[in-house]
């Protein structure tokens, strides 16, 4: 219950750490919640920007593909090595041919990636596809 003093702090962007320090000290838990501050502020540091936008969330299918999703769009980037397996004419008909670059649009190239690499893909991550 007393932790949620420390909500508007965040949201209005003080100077979090003498904060959090102070009211968890009162409350005695500083370790605690200065580690998931530290966390919280390292996903805040790590921006990936994704040719739709920067990405909200993002879903490590393998290592080496991952699925990213924006606002409302998303899709699969391949790390080269991944993507080095995919034919030159099929990353030519990638959207806008971001397909030499690894990424791979969740509407008309998922399918490009998960023909491609099956064994990462089970039936019931198809159903769990995000739609906007």
């Amino acid at each position: 219950m007393e932790l949620l003093m420390i909500i508007p702090c965040v949201a209005l962007g003080l100077a979090l750490p003498r904060i959090i320090k102070h009211i968890c000290g009162a409350l005695n838990y500083t370790d605690q919640i200065q580690q998931r501050f530290d966390t919280k502020l390292e996903n805040i540091k790590t921006i990936i920007q994704t040719p739709w936008g920067i990405a909200q969330r993002f879903r490590a299918i393998a290592p080496g593909i991952t699925y990213y999703s924006t606002h409302c769009h998303g899709g699969y980037y391949l790390s080269p090595e991944f993507n080095a397996k995919i034919s030159t004419d099929i990353k030519e008909s990638t959207w806008l041919q971001l397909g030499f670059y690894g990424w791979y649009e969740e509407d008309d190239d998922s399918a490009i990636v998960k023909q491609t690499f099956p064994e990462y893909f089970k039936a019931r991550r198809f159903i769990q596809q995000t739609v906007c």
